[in-house]
């Protein structure tokens, strides 16, 4: 189990860290479009440029900083983002610097002032719901994995309070005795992550699913992420339950 939880946030980390193939040709064309030249393309993860600058972006987007020049020789940066960790995703400008963009088919100056840029918007309450039901799925499943995982001879028959295998329940394949989390995590987790789940899935539905195609990759790295916490409080509770 711990090497399945390892394996979810090694591949969602391989997937926050490579780079799109299409990427570079859609930031060329946008800034084709409107009259530019790209001068250099870097790929950055400073993700805490932006949240200090109060722009609101997935720490799952694809960050890139692009220098590019207009037709009267002018240089400026452009910092752009893609949100979509499965695919080519959609280019999105999060700030440029003394840039006003004009639609595609234009000419842009870089000496006009900056008109604003299309930024990638969530509130803390939204990525809090995303969280959730994220952690809500992860719990569900990570206490289906003990249900199954407890059952004799992982866990006695009697108690043990040498052991603190005190508190009684009903596992996968037999009646045992464990600690007062696994009982809890077997008995009530389950339901417990389900109704959060539908209550904070009522939110999904009503604001957030139309919203950005961001949000399927935000709840799989919470899911992952919880996963990883509940091993680690189920862990600590078998290390304490002794006492």
């Amino acid at each position: 189990m711990f090497l399945i939880v390892c394996g979810a946030i090694v591949y969602v980390n391989w997937l926050l860290l490579r780079d799109c193939p299409t990427d570079r040709p859609a930031i060329d064309d946008f800034a084709e479009q409107r009259g530019l030249r790209v001068i250099s393309v870097a790929r950055s993860y400073n993700f805490f440029r932006y949240w200090l600058r109060g722009i609101s972006v997935d720490n799952a987007v694809r960050l890139y900083w692009v220098t590019v020049e207009d037709s009267e020789g002018n240089r400026s940066d452009i910092h752009v983002a893609f949100d979509s960790l499965f695919g080519p995703g959609q280019l999105v400008v999060l700030e440029q610097e003394g840039l006003a963009l004009t639609p595609p088919g234009g000419s842009a100056s870089l000496t006009q002032p900056d008109s604003g840029a299309t930024r990638l918007s969530w509130s803390w309450d939204e990525r809090l719901v995303l969280f959730v039901i994220g952690a809500s799925i992860g719990g569900f499943f990570f206490c289906g994995i003990l249900h199954d995982y407890l059952s004799p001879p992982k866990r006695p028959v009697f108690p043990e309070p040498a052991l603190g295998f005190t508190h009684f329940f009903k596992a996968k394949y037999g009646n045992v005795y464990g600690t007062f989390f696994e009982y809890l995590a077997v008995t009530y987790g389950p339901f417990v992550m389900w109704g959060v789940g539908l209550v904070t899935s009522a939110f999904f539905i009503l604001k957030i699913r139309q919203k950005s195609r961001t949000f399927p990759r935000q709840i799989l790295a919470a899911a992952a992420i919880s996963m990883a916490m509940y091993y680690a409080v189920w862990r600590v509770s078998i290390d304490l339950a002794p006492s």
